[in-house]
């Protein structure tokens, strides 16, 4: 983005060597320094124009005149009729306006005090109190969906009420935008625009009595109502709708909607908007390790998460995170901070090249709005981050792609030796990999695997919760090798834990996950009688 500014800058440069007089370029090219951080180059620029402006008006005034005594001598002059246009006689008046709004006002306050008396019995789910809920909040969510002042072009413009005190109306729209630009580069030239910004221009927290908190737990509330009613589209719809209303444009309120959108994609089962979701808020948070949790802990097992969780757009995006991540703790001094999407990005480096996935998830970018001096600059980091790197080999994991997966993983191993998972995660790519026909030495991977399981096995500890685990994995490992005897002895071991330590052993699903596997290989090698008892154990409802 600074790239592209630059070259614009260099573009109406040229424009204005070329033609000193073309104010148009010179207000564009100020609008650019603006963002780019550099206010006194645009400030000269704009009293160029202003200057420009002055000059050119004196000069009209003069020729008026010599005009005007040219035209009289006309023998047949016409003169335009100055009517003033007809007032539509269906317009409302500024006061009638305010009274329209009073009354909705009243509807909103009436509305919405039921729904605050009908929330509890709404979630106890009491069929009467969930009906006269979604009613009025249905209402509600469309009262607040069709008013403009809510949606405004630019995001950037806090709502303000319905009827915000505008300012009178000029002549020249041109010549008060280069006062108005004027006066925002002195203030902050001078860095004093908070203090002098007056009373009528600062944000407006309610809306028809409702602080806009309350509209957006009663909108979530009624979204999360429609997902379980099997109406998630709509639900969807409408946060995404919420989303862009400049009411909502704050950093935690973005990241409260966004977390009900993955948790309405959830009860709906489309992992694809859940990895959507969770993508974008890896984005925002740069150098966070939360959202990354966020993108592993929302996602279930099964083919379609699968499918979602090796998507390219996703592997892509991690990436070029985890260069990014690399290049902050080898060559800091080559990071810049771009106050416009609050993010680092690395300078001096080969452009991307066709096909990397440059902008795959260009759309993962949030709004950008006008540079803050005082916007926190994030601290950069200073050692290695092993979890980025470990999604990053699971990612190869769940595509097949194991020799990948081995040395992403052993990177993450060098950064973080002591997590089990990132051992676990290593001993079932190498025995991955020495399935595959591909595979130049076996053994030394089957042999690695085991190290890795062992190790594994010392972190995980040995209390009774965890137990149960380590001995799963163990059995399955041995059940992908073919080793059925030691396969056998673990996955008993595993039954045997659930029998002494769950009050309903049934309830483990460690020991259903074993019961089932240990029945295959009964089935598997002549055993029928054995695997018919787990059924009717283990596996029975």
């Amino acid at each position: 983005m600074l790239d592209e500014l630059k070259e614009a800058a260099e573009v109406y440069e040229q424009v204005r060597i070329a033609d000193p007089t073309h104010n148009e370029a010179k207000m564009k090219l100020a609008e650019i320094y603006e963002l780019m951080n550099e206010p006194r180059k645009a400030l000269e620029l704009v009293y160029e124009v202003i200057d420009s402006r002055k000059k050119r008006t004196k000069e009209t005034i003069a020729s008026q005149p010599a005009e005007s005594a040219a035209a009289s001598t006309s023998l047949f002059e016409e003169k335009a009729a100055k009517s003033k246009a007809a007032k539509n006689p269906g317009r409302l008046t500024h006061a009638q306006l305010r009274e329209l709004e009073a009354e909705k006002e009243k509807e909103v306050l009436r509305g919405y005090k039921i729904v605050k008396e009908q929330w509890a019995g709404m979630l106890a789910g009491e069929e009467d109190a969930v009906k006269l809920w979604l009613i009025e909040a249905e209402k509600l969510v469309e009262t607040f969906r069709e008013t403009r002042n809510l949606f405004l072009t630019s995001r950037t413009n806090p709502f303000r009420g319905m009827f915000p005190r505008s300012r009178p109306k000029q002549n020249n729209q041109n010549e008060v935008d280069e006062d108005r630009m004027a006066s925002r580069l002195n203030l902050d030239l001078e860095q004093d625009s908070l203090s002098k910004k007056s009373a009528k221009d600062r944000a407006v927290d309610i809306f028809r009595g409702v602080s806009f908190s309350e509209w957006l737990r009663v909108i979530m509330q009624y979204c999360f109502l429609l997902t379980r009613r099997d109406q998630y589209e709509v639900a969807d719809e409408i946060l995404r709708h919420i989303l862009v209303s400049n009411a909502y444009q704050a950093r935690q309120r973005q990241d409260t909607i966004r977390i009900a959108l993955i948790a309405c994609a959830i009860a709906a089962k489309r992992p694809n908007i859940v990895v959507e979701q969770a993508r974008k808020l890896i984005t925002v948070y740069q150098f966070n390790n939360e959202p990354q949790r966020i993108l592993i802990a929302v996602l279930s097992s099964g083919l379609r998460p699968t499918d979602a969780f090796i998507t390219s757009t996703l592997q892509k995006h991690l990436f070029r995170e985890m260069k990014l991540a690399d290049v902050a703790v080898r060559t800091p001094e080559v990071l810049r901070w771009n106050a416009l999407n609050k993010r680092y990005a690395a300078t001096g480096t080969v452009k991307s090249e066709p096909g990397d996935g440059a902008d795959d998830d260009a759309d993962d970018a949030e709004p950008i709005a006008p540079a803050d001096k005082d916007s926190e600059v994030l601290e950069i980091p200073t050692k290695y981050n092993p979890i980025l790197v470990a999604i990053y080999g699971q990612i190869c994991i769940a595509a097949k792609s194991y020799q990948s997966a081995i040395f992403y993983l052993l990177h993450a191993y060098d950064y973080c030796p002591e997590d089990p998972m990132i051992c676990l995660s290593l001993a079932i790519a190498s025995i991955g990999r020495a399935m595959q026909r591909q595979s130049d030495n076996r053994h030394h991977l089957i042999t690695q695997a085991m190290a890795f399981l062992s190790q594994y096995r010392k972190l995980r500890g040995h209390d009774s919760q965890t137990l149960g685990e380590v001995e799963y994995n163990f059995g399955r490992a041995f059940h992908q090798l073919g080793l059925y005897s030691h396969a056998v002895v673990h996955y008993e071991r595993v039954l045997d834990l659930a029998e002494k330590t769950s009050s309903n052993a049934q309830d483990n699903d460690f020991a259903r996950e074993a019961a089932y596997n240990l029945s295959l290989i009964y089935v598997l090698t002549g055993a029928p009688p054995l695997a018919e008892a787990l059924y009717r154990r283990w596996l029975s409802i």
